[in-house]
């Protein structure tokens, strides 16, 4: 089949990747589970890098792969990419091996493996921008417990705040009360607690009620309307270091389920980026050019190409 790379994306909850040849051909496109040996139980994270991996060669030979990216949350944990390391030895691949974190190989898709910034704001939230000199700087991205405003988990979040707060009459009332009850199928809040803090309940789970947050905003909910404009400053106070780490000009890729199907709160963004740095054509406001699994594969090409003898 010829020789290859392979570019892997792996989130929180689910991983996909590409299979490129060395001409550019798109010879297989897979997914799978998690690849965060943080978030889940060792051996079925090992068990999803076997498929993963197994798809991923098809019938190709693990011979012929050039190079393999993978861009994974929980990589920061030295222990995190050492299985991940494991993972790929063990299916037989000798090939050169990079391990970045997700945010890494969403950049590469974003900006078409470009200098810039990526701002993404999906169940968590996170900023990454690099120089043309390969200088990089990560902001944000420390987990849901501490950060992550902005995301879809963090907007849940608001919106059960308000809903409790009307509930009890510290807070005027909101129509965020019924769409939640209504999007979980709950008599009333008096089962809310008891849903959100089942030990079963995951930051996926939470972070997609943050889809009725449209539908209270179309009645001109003040809570809603409130909840996007803190969303839009802790995104754009995410976003200013980064200009600045690019001396105030630059391309930024607004990525991420929260930016995409959220209009109001991608507008506020805008509008509070604007306010700063009013200039078009100093910052350049794009959507992504490729997915992170793409970028994955942008960075695999690299990484092959340095290791050509």
């Amino acid at each position: 089949m010829g020789r290859y790379v392979i570019g892997i994306d792996g989130g929180g909850t689910a991983a996909k990747g590409l299979t490129v040849s060395e001409t550019g051909e798109i010879l297989c496109r897979f997914q799978g589970g998690t690849t965060n040996y943080n978030g889940a139980v060792k051996a079925q994270v090992d068990r999803n890098m076997r498929e993963l991996l197994r798809s991923a060669q098809g019938s190709c030979s693990a011979a012929d792969c050039q190079a393999i990216c993978i861009g994974s949350a929980g990589v920061n944990n030295s222990v995190a990419a050492a299985f991940l390391r494991q993972a790929v030895r063990e299916a037989g691949f000798t090939c050169p091996l990079q391990i970045v974190a997700d945010s890494v190989t969403a950049h590469a898709g974003a900006l078409d493996g470009n200098a810039g910034i990526v701002l993404i704001a999906g169940t968590g939230s996170i900023c990454f921008a690099q120089r043309e000199t390969g200088e990089q700087l990560q902001i944000g991205g420390n987990g849901h417990l501490i950060d992550d405003g902005g995301s879809g988990y963090d907007l849940s979040i608001q919106m059960l705040r308000a809903v409790v707060k009307a509930q009890d009459g510290r807070a005027p009332a909101t129509i965020l009360q019924d769409l939640v009850l209504e999007h979980l199928k709950l008599a009333d809040v008096s089962f809310l607690i008891d849903w959100l803090y089942d030990e079963k309940r995951t930051k996926k789970e939470i972070a997609a009620l943050a889809v009725s947050l449209d539908r209270a905003l179309q009645h001109q909910d003040q809570a809603a309307q409130k909840i996007v404009q803190n969303a839009a400053a802790s995104l754009a106070e995410l976003a200013l270091p980064a200009i600045s780490f690019l001396n105030g000009r630059a391309a930024l890729a607004l990525s991420g389920s929260v930016l995409k199907k959220n209009a109001a709160v991608r507008d506020s963004l805008i509008h509070c980026l604007r306010e700063r740095y009013p200039e078009e054509d100093q910052l350049v406001l794009i959507s992504p050019k490729h997915e992170a699994d793409y970028g994955a594969v942008l960075l695999a090409k690299r990484l092959a190409h340095r290791n050509i003898p």
